[in-house]
């Protein structure tokens, strides 16, 4: 029994590995993008509103990325549909205000 349990666990914890390595380059490249975040929509003539209200999606997802690296993944997926809804209403307020 012994053989046949290191023979499944294997290419799971392979597997696992792969995902945090996936995961945590995927993070690095989030953090990497915040400023490209805020100067495409001053180009695009988005008021402070937008900035304001957009800062807190931005930093629900640079929480969600730092989870990621540290291997901690519960409830990021509630964490991101949060983010991308303040980001919604950023926009909407961004062209309103």
């Amino acid at each position: 029994m012994g053989d046949v349990a290191r023979l499944v666990r294997a290419p799971a914890l392979l597997a696992a590995a792969l995902g945090v390595l996936a995961g945590g380059w995927i993070a690095l490249g989030r953090l990497a993008t915040p400023p490209a975040s805020l100067f495409l929509p001053a180009r695009a003539w988005y008021r402070g509103a937008y900035f304001v209200v957009a800062i807190f999606a931005q930093l629900a997802v640079l929480v969600v990325a730092t989870r990621l690296i540290v291997g901690q993944n519960g409830r990021l997926g509630l964490l991101l549909t949060g983010a991308m809804a303040v980001g919604l209403v950023a926009l909407v307020a961004g062209r309103v205000a």
